[in-house]
C-alpha cells in the first residue's frame, strides 16, 4: 500500500515548480481533491485561483491581502494560459470529463493539464491525458485526504476509538456510568463513506450492545465487529494484549490495511502482522520493516518524556544538595 500525505504533496509541488510554464496566468482545481494542489500552487506562484465551474463561468475565487503584481490578471477573460490540475490520475476518467466540459464551453485560453500523482503501470497513456505530472505513486494507494472514503475500506481493519470517534477522557474512562455514557454518545471523528470490512477494537465484548447502537446511529456499515473477550478492564490492562489481538485479526482477515489511532499500537501491529498500518495520530503509514519515520518520531517523543521525568525526579535531590551546601 502506498500512502501520501498533505506534507508529501506540498513538498513535491514545491520542489518541482519549474515544471509549470511561467506564462500560466490562472490555476484551476478539479473539485474536490484537485483544489488541494491548486491552492498550494496558486499560493507558491502568487496566481489567481478558481475551480472548474469557475473557469467555465468566468469567475475567479476571492483572495486576501497578498500583494498583486503587474502580470497578474484581473479576470478569467484576461488570462491566456490556464493550468488545470487534479490530485491524481489512474484511469483518466476525471481528467477526460474535465476536458470535455472545457471543450463544450468553448474556452478560448490555452489549457495545460496536470496531475500530482500518476501510476505509469496502467492501461492508459498518461502523456495523452496530462501535460505535466509531479510524482509517480503506483496503486494500491491511499491519500491522507481520502483514506476514510476509499473503496479499499471493504478490505480494511479499523479501530473505533480515536478513529471513528474521540477517545474517552480520563473521567469518561472510569469503567462505570461515565464510560457507559461515553459509549452511547461518543463524538464522531472520521465517518467512512464505504462499508468497512472489519472493526477491531480494544473495547471489551460486554460493551457490544452500546457499541453497535452507536455505530448504527452514525450510519456506519461494516462486515464484522471484533472486540476483546476479557472479563474486565483490570485483566485487559494487565495482559496488555491490544496490539497482539489486533494484529492477529489483521493477519487472519487478509485485510489490505489497518487504521489505528495510537502510534505505539500502530508500530506494534505493523511489527506483529508484518503489514502496513495507517496511524491517525501522526497521519503517516507505519511500515513493518526497518526504523521508519513514525518509529523514529515515537522514539524521540519517548526520549523527551523520559528526560522530563528524570528532571522531575532529580529536582528534590538538587534542592537537598543546595541546602547542604548552604549549611556548610
Amino acid at each position: 500500500m502506498n500512502f501520501r500525505t498533505y506534507d508529501h504533496m506540498s513538498s513535491v509541488l514545491a520542489k518541482k515548480l519549474s515544471l509549470i510554464p511561467r506564462d500560466v496566468d490562472l490555476i484551476v482545481g478539479i473539485p474536490r481533491s484537485g483544489l488541494i494542489p491548486a491552492n498550494i500552487l496558486a499560493l507558491h506562484l502568487n496566481l489567481p485561483l478558481t475551480d472548474l465551474d469557475g473557469l467555465i463561468a468566468g469567475r475567479m475565487l476571492g483572495k486576501g491581502r497578498t500583494r498583486t503584481h503587474a502580470k497578474q490578471k484581473a479576470t478569467v477573460g484576461d488570462c491566456r494560459k490556464v493550468l488545470v490540475i487534479d490530485d491524481s490520475l489512474r484511469t483518466g476518467t476525471t481528467i477526460a470529463t474535465a476536458k470535455q466540459k472545457i471543450e463544450e464551453a468553448n474556452i478560448s485560453q490555452e489549457i495545460v493539464y496536470a496531475a500530482v500523482y500518476v501510476d505509469l503501470d496502467v492501461d492508459v497513456d498518461v502523456s495523452d491525458l496530462v501535460d505535466i505530472y509531479f510524482d509517480i505513486c503506483p496503486v494500491p494507494r491511499m491519500f491522507e485526504w481520502n483514506f476514510m472514503h476509499h473503496k479499499t475500506l471493504k478490505r480494511a481493519c479499523i479501530e473505533i476509538d480515536g478513529v471513528l470517534c474521540e477517545n474517552p477522557t480520563a473521567r469518561e474512562n472510569d469503567n462505570g456510568s461515565n464510560y457507559l455514557e461515553f459509549l452511547e454518545n461518543a463524538k464522531p471523528l472520521f465517518i467512512p463513506s464505504f462499508p468497512v470490512g472489519c472493526l477491531v477494537t480494544s473495547r471489551l465484548e460486554k460493551y457490544r450492545p452500546q457499541t453497535e447502537r452507536w455505530l448504527e446511529k452514525q450510519g456506519i456499515k461494516y462486515g464484522e465487529l471484533l472486540m476483546l473477550d476479557l472479563p474486565d478492564s483490570p485483566t485487559q490492562e494487565a495482559l496488555k494484549c491490544h496490539a497482539h489481538f489486533k494484529s492477529k485479526i489483521y493477519r487472519q482477515t487478509k485485510s489490505k490495511i489497518f487504521i489505528e489511532s495510537k502510534l505505539k499500537q500502530a508500530l506494534e501491529i505493523a511489527k506483529y502482522s508484518n503489514k502496513p498500518v495507517i496511524c491517525t495520530e501522526t497521519r503517516r503509514l507505519v511500515y513493518p520493516n526497518g526504523r521508519n519515520f513514525a518509529e523514529i518520531n515515537y522514539r524521540q517523543k519517548q526520549i523527551t518524556l523520559n528526560l522530563k521525568r528524570l528532571k522531575r525526579k532529580l529536582r528534590p535531590l538538587k534542592q537537598n544538595m543546595s541546602r547542604l551546601l548552604q549549611k556548610k
